[in-house]
C-alpha cells in the first residue's frame, strides 16, 4: 500500500535548502541534492510562498543523503545543524508564529515549544500533543519528516552510532534558542527507523551549559 503523502509549504523547503547551502556550501549542496535524487532543485529551488507542494518524503531523502555523504554520525550532525539553522534563523518567517522579532529571547519554554512543533509539523492538520513531566517535555511523531517513507532496506543500515532523526532535534533546539534565548537539549529516544511505532523526543527543562558546535 502506498504511504499517505504530506506536504510542507514551499517556504519551509526554501528555507531548508537555504540553510543546507549555508552549512554544506554550494558544491556540497549540489552533491547532496544529487544523492537525494532531488537534482531538479539545483537550478529550480522551491519558490518562497505558502503553497503546500513540498513532500516531506523529500526532507527524509535529504536526511538519508546527509548520512550517505558523511557517514551516519557526521551526516546526522549536518542534518542537526541544518535543522538548527532553519528554526533559529527563520522562525519568524512562518505564519504559525504568534511572536514578533521584539519577543526573541523573552518567550518562556512552555510557550515556545508548542509553536516550534507546530511550525515543524505544519504538514499535519493538528500538531502532536506535548506531555509535561517533572524534568522534561515529551512529544511523539507518527509521521516524522526525518525518516518518513524510508523503505525496509534503508532501515536495516547501522543506526547505532546516533539517533537517526537529528534534524528534528536541531529544529526544536534552534527554535527554542531563538525564542527563549537559552539552549535546551532535545533527544530522540525511539525511532520508526529503529522499528519503533513512533519517533519520540524529550526536551530537557533545564538550560544546557554544554559546548555546542
Amino acid at each position: 500500500m502506498r504511504e499517505r503523502e504530506f506536504f510542507y509549504p514551499n517556504r519551509f523547503a526554501h528555507r531548508y535548502l537555504t540553510c543546507t547551502a549555508e552549512i554544506c556550501g554550494k558544491n556540497g549542496m549540489t552533491a547532496l541534492l544529487h544523492l537525494a535524487k532531488l537534482s531538479d532543485y539545483i537550478e529550480h529551488p522551491p519558490p518562497d510562498n505558502l503553497v503546500e507542494e513540498f513532500n516531506i518524503v523529500e526532507i527524509s531523502q535529504l536526511h538519508y543523503a546527509f548520512e550517505e555523504m558523511g557517514r551516519p554520525r557526521m551526516g546526522r550532525g549536518l542534518a542537526w545543524r541544518t535543522g538548527m539553522c532553519v528554526m533559529h534563523n527563520h522562525i519568524f518567517d512562518f505564519p504559525q508564529v504568534p511572536f514578533s522579532q521584539s519577543d526573541q529571547g523573552k518567550v518562556a519554554l512552555a510557550d515556545a515549544l508548542p509553536v516550534i512543533i507546530q511550525v515543524m509539523t505544519q504538514y499535519l492538520s493538528e500538531p502532536p500533543s506535548i506531555v509535561e513531566n517533572e524534568t522534561t517535555y515529551a512529544f511523539s511523531l507518527e509521521t516524522c519528516p526525518a525518516c518518513y517513507g524510508r523503505n525496509p532496506t534503508l532501515r536495516e543500515k547501522d543506526w547505532t552510532q546516533s539517533p537517526p532523526c537529528k534534524g528534528v532535534c536541531g529544529m526544536v533546539e534552534g527554535g527554542l534558542w531563538r525564542l527563549t534565548g537559552a539552549r535546551y537539549d532535545v533527544k530522540e529516544v525511539a525511532c520508526i527507523a529503529r522499528e519503533g511505532s513512533m519517533c519520540e523526543f524529550v526536551v530537557e527543562k533545564q538550560i544546557s551549559h554544554k559546548q555546542w558546535s
